[in-house]
């Protein structure tokens, strides 16, 4: 087996995190923990831990919801699509400062975790992680700062209520919604979305009227599941060059490539 074959496993596995957007769990690799099931707007279902609700106090506040992502208290799971019509499903977790970023690899899910000072590779599936420590990091060329969650891909920027111009009824997909439409001081506008309480959808758009960016919403809660976070204790953590290979074996074996080829 060769050095470089797990080298450039780990690059392609880095670079999923980074160019394709955090991409929710396989429902597969979830834990055993009660869970409910969203079905997204694209189709696909999401399993959420059971935890994943939102607080009492923020049902039916939709400023209150959107205000979370800008907070040290989140998790968020949907899909966000770009003025150019591109769509990215999007896992984020973050509690105080710790972060979590969900994404997939050849249906097979992998994250990113920064916890206290360490940072780890996360295989869900394989309830295993990677630390990212100097032997790994000096082997990948790898900063792994650099990879802290950005929660500007989530940001619409604040709200408050009394920016709001306008309530109306909404439906999106088959769901009945309340819309409510601010104006910003940057001229820009937020509408947003709110089914039975909950913050399903967000708009923005330009000072001109164009549409910006569309954030559809299976999960945005103030209760961070401890996983997303924390690295379980059942899982096996793997260090140093001598674990990277193991940790990389485990990836390797579940998305089909044959590491011990040419």
């Amino acid at each position: 087996m060769k050095k470089i074959t797990f080298t450039l496993i780990c690059a392609v596995l880095t670079m999923s995190l980074l160019l394709c957007g955090c991409l929710v769990d396989d429902p597969a690799n979830q834990t055993n923990a009660p869970t409910q099931v969203i079905t997204d707007n694209q189709g696909q279902t999401v399993v959420a831990p059971a935890d994943a609700t939102v607080s009492s106090s923020l049902i039916g506040d939709d400023v209150a919801q959107l205000n979370l992502i800008s907070s040290g208290n989140f998790y968020f799971v949907g899909s966000l699509t770009d003025e150019n019509g591109e769509n990215t499903l999007m896992e984020m977790a973050k509690q105080n400062e710790n972060s979590y970023m969900g994404s997939q690899m050849d249906g097979v899910s992998v994250g990113f975790m920064h916890t206290g000072a360490d940072y780890y590779m996360v295989y869900p599936a394989g309830e295993c992680a990677l630390l990212l420590d100097d032997d790994v990091c000096a082997t990948l060329e790898l900063d792994p700062t650099e990879m802290d969650m950005d929660t500007s891909k989530l940001s619409f920027g604040e709200l408050s209520k009394d920016q709001l111009i306008n309530t109306s009824d909404a439906l999106v997909d088959t769901a009945i919604a309340t819309c409510r439409t601010y104006q910003q001081d940057n001229g820009k506008t937020v509408k947003t979305y709110v089914s039975d309480g909950r913050l399903i959808r967000l708009q923005q758009f330009s000072a001109e009227g164009a549409l910006l960016s569309t954030l559809d919403i299976d999960i945005l809660t103030d209760a961070v599941p401890e996983e997303k976070v924390s690295i379980p204790s059942s899982y096996k953590t793997y260090s140093g060059s001598t674990g990277m290979l193991s940790f990389m074996l485990k990836f390797a074996s579940a998305i089909g490539m044959d590491t011990f080829s040419e």
